[in-house]
């Protein structure tokens, strides 16, 4: 997501090591290692639908919403909502097995905890 704008900005960066350290008591070194992962991961991948495949299968609805919850801090973290962005973010809803309700429940929580 952060890459959906072309942008991987400061603010996103910290963002996910802050979500990574708090949700899975990472230390900053591991968090950061993990975003290296990741970015190798994403650079071999030509589409989202196997990482949400894993996610949609080993995530509780209650689950898969919290991380499209963290999709809109993400998004919301440079204070900026690019169309890319709003897309991505409804595709990723829709792969994830989310309704639009649930989508707009989570952007508007997002969004008000900025």
């Amino acid at each position: 997501m952060a890459n959906a704008d072309d942008e991987f900005t400061e603010e996103e960066r910290d963002h996910i090591i802050e979500v990574l350290r708090e949700r899975f008591h990472l230390s900053p070194d591991e968090a950061h290692e993990l975003i290296e992962i990741a970015e190798e991961e994403l650079r071999g991948s030509i589409d989202l639908y196997r990482f949400t495949k894993t996610i949609k299968q080993s995530f509780s609805v209650e689950d898969r919403i919290r991380v499209l919850e963290e999709i809109w801090r993400l998004v919301y973290s440079d204070g900026e909502l690019s169309g890319h962005e709003d897309s991505l973010a409804h595709k990723l809803s829709f792969l994830l097995g989310l309704t639009h309700k649930q989508l707009i429940d989570a952007k508007l929580k997002a969004k008000s905890s900025q």
